[in-house]
């Protein structure tokens, strides 16, 4: 008699977990549509050429440029990652690019490739991913100068204030992005 509720109990408890799944799958499912991943085989190709973590492209990507190609800001920068002219030309002649042009941005290969290889360059210049990202958004330079400011930086390495309110909204948000693209692929 004590193997029947037994075995119902297990019966019960399996379908607990099962129901549970797959409210945590829907969950999933749903951010899925939300944080995708498009143009994965060429994210993962520059992403290993460049040791950059995929899921920070996309982070990146889904805040520049929502993930359309033909995307273009008002500085002019374009393209999924939005990269601007100055930087592409440095990014250019770092690579010994001599047939790339700025209109190929548009392209995704193109774009993927110069964004992933700007980020391996930030990531080298500077070790915190928000720093990279305040790096990626205001600039180098001036992100070295507020490195050197002990009124933003206390140890010449990290941003403990970032002055620009767009670049702090933005380093924010596309840290939330990661977190979400890390949680849930």
């Amino acid at each position: 008699m004590k193997k029947k509720p037994r075995a119902i109990l297990l019966v019960c408890f399996a379908i607990m977990l099962i129901a549970l799944s797959i409210q945590v799958e829907s969950k999933y499912s749903n951010l899925r549509s939300e944080y995708p991943k498009p143009y994965h085989q060429l994210v993962l190709k520059v992403s290993k050429e460049f040791n950059v973590d995929e899921n920070l492209i996309y982070a990146i990507m889904r805040q520049e440029s929502k993930f359309k190609t033909d995307a273009v800001s008002s500085a002019n920068a374009r393209g999924l990652l939005q990269i601007t002219e100055p930087t592409f030309d440095w990014l250019k002649m770092k690579l010994n690019d001599n047939t790339t042009v700025y209109e190929d941005l548009f392209e995704p290969e193109h774009n993927l490739r110069y964004g992933a290889y700007f980020l391996s360059l930030l990531r080298t210049e500077f070790k915190e991913t928000s720093t990279q990202l305040a790096a990626y958004n205001a600039g180098m330079n001036i992100t070295k100068t507020w490195l050197s400011d002990g009124e933003y930086s206390s140890n010449g390495k990290t941003l403990d204030v970032i002055p620009y309110p767009e670049t702090r909204n933005y380093v924010k948000i596309v840290l939330e992005n990661y977190r979400i693209y890390e949680e849930i692929y």
